[in-house]
């Protein structure tokens, strides 16, 4: 099948996505836009740091885990992730890195000239920002294997066909969930603030209105790319459908 192949061809190793505290014996992959910062910040304090905000992405680097020791990672720790709706991940992926970012951030430059299709990324520092509609065209013409790690499918990013998570936890039930993997690995009786306690997700009224600029093929195209992550975390689209009164595929 199209996902089989995905699958096969996909080509980051499962260590590149997680992050691994051995004392604690927690396993995490990390998915942007989805607590990573709260997770990050997390793990630079148990190792008694306090790392600025700017820097927390740092965390990948330093906590890293070698192909070598992964299979022992994974059998000796509390193996876990956190899932967020996909559409919403994906507009809230696109509001940080095209409308509100700096033009000479990073991934702006690199994908905007792409998105834009530019001859070159320093043309994207000079020209308009890319619009949603225009972003999911990208999105739609290059294979998936090309994606950004800040928009590929979880079920790919996280390896989740071929590695087993314990706790696959979820952005709408975000504090619950961190409470119960906070008690199962014994973070809640270290004394350690964990950065989640209030945290409300307004995304899906915010991603719908991205949503109602694009065409029914344009979501429909996305549906295909994301339906795993839709089907393997009980995500619904229906009502992304219903904008344009129909049935999901």
């Amino acid at each position: 099948s199209t996902y089989q192949k995905m699958g096969d061809t996909f080509p980051w190793p499962p260590e590149k996505s997680l992050m691994f505290q051995e004392p604690w014996h927690l396993l995490y992959c990390w998915i942007h836009k989805v607590a990573s910062s709260s997770w990050s910040k997390v793990f630079f304090n148990l190792k008694g740091k306090e790392v600025p905000a700017s820097r927390l992405h740092e965390a990948a680097q330093q906590f890293s885990v070698s192909s070598s020791k992964l299979p022992t990672a994974i059998s000796n720790s509390l193996v876990f992730t956190i899932v967020r709706h996909p559409f919403e991940r994906l507009v809230s992926a696109y509001r940080d890195k095209f409308e509100l970012a700096k033009k000479y951030a990073y991934v702006y430059t690199m994908y905007a000239s792409k998105i834009l299709s530019l001859k070159s990324p320093t043309e994207a520092q000079r020209v308009r920002r890319p619009t949603f509609s225009e972003f999911v065209d990208y999105l739609l013409r290059v294979p998936v294997q090309q994606f950004n790690d800040h928009w590929v499918p979880y079920w790919l990013h996280c390896h989740v066909c071929e590695m087993e998570y314990d706790i696959i936890g979820k952005m709408e039930t975000i504090a619950e969930d961190m409470d119960f993997i906070a008690e199962e690995s014994g973070l809640a009786a270290a004394n350690i603030s964990l950065p989640w306690a209030n945290r409300k997700s307004s995304g899906d009224k915010v991603s719908l209105d991205y949503f109602q600029g694009l065409s029914l093929a344009q979501v429909k195209g996305l549906y295909a790319i994301y339906r795993p992550d839709f089907e393997m975390f009980g995500y619904q689209a229906e009502a992304y459908f219903l904008l344009f009164g129909q049935k999901v595929p």
